[in-house]
């Protein structure tokens, strides 16, 4: 039993552990430009590291939770992070785009490790009950790091060029594994130890696939995030290329998001119990809709400038943060003695998500704001879509009428 001194400061590890893989996505984003004339290639081959990484990521998200039920957290997550800091050194001296995307890949594997897991020992120290403000914290960092990521590599493409980005990131990996050596105690519970083996794996993921709510809450999950990474795969050459923004300065222009994303998380701390999971996610996905349509309005009225696509991602990014937290503690409180499997699926779900989603917008070659836009309402649309049919939503109107009735 951990004291809660302890716990906070799992919870801290979690918040860095949950940030890794998103932060790693987005740090390079500034320096993607740049790529195209270092190694003499085109910008699509440039974008499909950022495509390699989302599905090396979803590859990495099936792994580690099934692993970690088995046996347990720590050494899964130790195993990962160390071939995350190698990784990320293959990437960082790579001498041509395909040893770069093929280091991407591998590093995308590893960095799964922390996000999964992360979520996972949330759940398993806090339980059901406060499992869902735990993990708006730890989903802030999910997802804002794709925010702050450009802010830190845009200083250092500027100061010391695109390897050193890769350098940080290895340094990185390696606190990562110092801070979980020593301050990680294993938080999976013995009696919850699933079975090892492809038997084990395949009955946890049958168990996941039969429960529509799961579904639900991981499938919108994913569309909302496919939504804002989507933002995130064209936005350097949007704002970079078409608008001439520096890469020193194009983080900068996503601080906005983060305010939205930590507005949502704030409305998550204090509303939650009241309204409930299933409709705080429909909250937030409603939101995030709007705010698409938002973009494309602007996009397709007026002309294309930092704010007729920053101003609408904050509105997206806000839905994000009210509608994420919810999706994630959904998914994993169905079946809590599987919670690292639960997460494992549910990650994959949403990363197979992201990286098809921003494979097919790079197929199109777009040279306009316009396309994102329509990508990031139709996918805020889908998860609207999925929410309203989420089980767990119908129950809790079905409970709630008698009440109103009543009144």
């Amino acid at each position: 039993m951990t004291n809660p001194r302890s716990t906070r400061s799992i919870i801290i590890l979690a918040v860095f552990l949950a940030a890794l893989p998103r932060i790693t996505a987005s740090i390079y984003t500034p320096s993607m430009p740049s790529l195209v004339d270092y190694f003499a290639t085109t910008e699509a081959a440039v974008e499909l590291t950022f495509t390699a990484y989302l599905f090396g990521l979803a590859i990495g998200q099936i792994i580690y939770g099934p692993l970690s039920d088995a046996w347990g957290r720590r050494p899964v997550l130790l195993v990962g992070l160390v071939g995350f800091a190698l990784s990320s050194l293959l990437a960082a001296f790579s001498p041509t785009i395909g040893t770069l995307t093929l280091g991407r890949f591998i590093e995308a594997v590893a960095a799964a490790s922390g996000g999964v897991l992360a979520r996972a020992i949330v759940r398993d120290l806090m339980g059901p009950a406060r499992t869902v403000r735990a993990l708006a914290y730890v989903t802030m960092a999910t997802t804002l790091s794709p925010a702050v990521g450009p802010i830190i590599g845009g200083q250092f493409e500027h100061y010391w060029g695109w390897s050193s980005i890769f350098v940080a990131l290895a340094a990185g990996g390696a606190l990562l594994v110092l801070a979980s050596w020593r301050f990680l105690p294993e938080t999976r519970d013995p009696a919850h130890a699933a079975p090892p083996g492809l038997r084990g794996l395949a009955q946890g993921f049958v168990k996941l696939a039969r429960s529509p709510a799961f579904l639900a809450y991981s499938v919108s999950g994913g569309f909302l995030f496919s939504a804002q990474l989507v933002f995130f795969a064209s936005a350097p050459f949007l704002l970079i290329e078409l608008l001439d923004i520096s890469a020193r300065d194009y983080g900068l222009y996503t601080v906005s998001g983060v305010a939205g994303f930590m507005a949502g998380n704030f409305i998550v701390t204090r509303v939650h119990d009241v309204t409930g999971t299933a409709r705080m996610l429909l909250i937030g996905s409603t939101l995030s809709l709007v705010g698409g349509a938002t973009m494309v309005a602007a996009v397709a009225s007026f002309d294309l400038t930092v704010w007729s696509l920053v101003g609408p991602f904050t509105i997206v990014t806000l839905g994000g943060g009210i509608a994420l937290p919810n999706a994630f503690a959904g998914s994993l409180n169905r079946y809590p003695e599987i919670a690292g499997t639960s997460s494992s699926l549910s990650g994959f779900i949403g990363m197979g998500m992201s990286a098809v989603s921003t494979a097919l917008l790079g197929l199109m070659h777009a040279v306009s704001a316009l396309p994102t836009a329509l990508f990031m309402m139709v996918l805020s649309a889908l998860a609207v879509v999925v929410a309203l049919a989420n089980p767990e939503r119908r129950a809790q109107q079905r409970k709630s009428a008698p009440a109103r009735g009543a009144l």
